[in-house]
């Protein structure tokens, strides 16, 4: 049909057939997402990878030991920090999202991943204040570096790696490392806006 002619039909219809139309147009584009929509797995049973993972597992595979794929991020806060409420915000972050408690395993030759339980994240915090100020910023980079370089054990180990710096009452880093194969740009995002909503939540 000519897109004029459709336009002029349009136009002639009723204002209670329009409406109609527009009912029964919505009606369709409902079913055609619910039919394109891939369902909630309901099961914590093993899955097999993307291609993508695949490709990450096996060069993980490769070299077990290279912290090539850790992606990180450090942040200088100022200001007071409640680390209770900071914890608990990690923890529920990791709850939430399997993809961090997600680890690949070998079955009958084959990679696959499996969603273990909830489990706490480690925040480890370590005081730099009674360092020299001289010495203090050297001695954070290199416990950064330490983390930021350690490898994954990708069949055992939470997806999500995190350190605190305490450099002064009111000064803190907080370091967060993932791996590529559970992260990329766009879930980093999603990362960041949930914790900052969690941690203003528990405040």
């Amino acid at each position: 049909m000519n897109p004029n002619d459709f336009t002029e039909r349009l136009a002639k219809l009723s204002p209670a057939k329009r409406t109609l139309l527009e009912l029964r147009l919505q009606q369709k584009a409902a079913a055609d997402s619910v039919r394109h929509t891939i369902p909630r797995s309901t099961t914590r049973a093993s899955a097999p990878l993307s291609f993508a993972q695949q490709r990450l597992w096996f060069l993980n595979q490769l070299e077990p030991a290279s912290p090539i794929y850790n992606e990180s991020r450090a942040i200088r806060l100022r200001g007071s920090l409640d680390v209770e409420s900071l914890q608990k915000s990690l923890d529920r972050i990791v709850a939430r999202h399997d993809v961090l408690r997600t680890n690949f395993i070998t079955l009958d030759g084959n990679p696959q991943q499996t969603i273990t339980d909830s489990r706490a994240v480690e925040l480890p915090v370590i005081d730099l204040r009674s360092c020299r100020d001289i010495d203090r910023e050297s001695e954070a980079h290199r416990l950064l570096t330490d983390v930021i370089r350690r490898p994954f054990d990708l069949s055992r180990d939470l997806l999500l790696r995190v350190l605190l710096l305490r450099l002064a009452e009111q000064e803190h880093i907080l370091l967060f490392v993932q791996h590529h194969i559970a992260s990329d740009g766009w879930s980093t995002s999603i990362f960041w806006r949930e914790l900052t909503a969690l941690y203003e939540a528990f405040l």
